[in-house]
């Protein structure tokens, strides 16, 4: 029990200084891009995260805990954390005091400016209300983030805030500043430039979420792909002990490369149509390679055949959605509006 209490404790610190540090924010803010608020923005979660937190976590292991037990307690923390993305769930009296709940956790997620920077708990609400962080929730919040990524690119998604922080390294002068950019809070400016960025009043009735419009057609070869790319995943997680360095690499870039594309699918990118013919063909040729010397090649090969042509027809009865009704969503742009989420 202690260690889990200090897990939490040291959880606290690791996600506030993942939105109060720059460039920490930069591997939390996929977290915080969802326009909804579901459960499914408990699993959409960043590459990066733990290479800027892992270091809050070390004083458990200096104490002795054990390693194993510590990766233990942190799985139940996550775990936690996953029913309170939800709005299904209102106000849950007494316990609201002490634990971390679906009302508290709306609040982390909402762009609203008294909603920055509140409520970081993940299992005990405690912390923030010990160390000044804590805020009820009042009015129903918008979600997302104040610069919002308007992309279904997830590589942008993961890279976006360092382009930010790019775009202040050129505007501020001296290297102290250029340091303090990096961190600061999000949206830290020097006195000289106008000080820091204000967050920006947001409201229901007048926001309007990215969104772009897919037919049914394209949405179903979209969903068609990600079961094709889960199965990629699995297959490649099972057998990544016995691959050489060069079909790892191969096999990460394919699965890459398809998700870029089901992104640039609901974006409805004229170039998508063209190169997924490529994409597909060359995925074919990565599993008969890799398979080569295996007993069930000609089983395996038969069937990515058997999907290529499914791919290749299907691809080709949807030409009229990609290339005569093609959306070109608004792009992303340097704006200096990025606060921490």
């Amino acid at each position: 029990m202690l260690l889990f209490v200090l897990d939490d404790f040291c959880y606290y610190w690791a996600h506030r200084v993942s939105h109060e540090v720059n460039l920490f924010w930069s591997g939390h803010v996929v977290h915080h891009q969802s326009e909804e608020y579901n459960l499914s923005v408990a699993l959409r979660q960043s590459w990066l995260q733990a290479i800027f937190t892992f270091w809050v976590y070390v004083p458990l292991a200096v104490l002795g805990f054990d390693t194993y037990m510590m990766a233990w307690v942190g799985a139940i923390n996550l775990t936690y954390q996953f029913w309170i993305h939800t709005e299904t769930v209102g106000k849950m009296g007494v316990l609201e005091y002490v634990l971390n709940t679906p009302s508290h956790h709306r609040v982390h997620h909402g762009r609203n400016p008294k909603y920055i920077d509140k409520n970081y708990a993940g299992v005990f609400i405690i912390w923030d209300r010990m160390f000044g962080t804590f805020q009820e929730e009042e009015e129903r919040p918008v979600y997302g983030i104040t610069r919002p990524l308007n992309s279904w690119n997830p590589v942008w998604a993961n890279f976006s805030n360092f382009q930010t922080i790019y775009a202040q390294w050129k505007q501020v002068p001296g290297f102290w500043d250029k340091l303090k950019v990096l961190f600061y809070k999000p949206g830290w400016r020097p006195a000289a430039l106008g000080g820091p960025i204000p967050v920006p009043e947001v409201s229901r009735q007048d926001y309007v979420k990215y969104d772009t419009y897919t037919p049914l057609a394209v949405n179903l070869y979209a969903f068609f792909q990600y079961l094709l790319i889960t199965a990629g995943v699995l297959a490649f997680m099972l057998h990544y002990g016995t691959l050489p360095v060069f079909e790892k690499l191969m096999a990460a870039a394919l699965i890459m490369w398809a998700v870029i594309h089901n992104g640039a699918l609901f974006e409805r990118r004229r170039w998508v149509y063209y190169a997924d013919f490529v994409r597909i063909l060359l995925s074919l040729f990565f599993v008969g390679y890799v398979l080569r010397q295996t007993d069930y090649f000609y089983f395996i090969n038969g069937l990515s055949l058997f999907l290529l042509l499914v791919n290749f027809a299907w691809l080709y009865l949807l030409k009229n959605a990609f290339l005569k009704t093609s959306l070109k969503p608004a792009t992303d742009d340097l704006r200096l509006s990025e606060t921490s989420h």
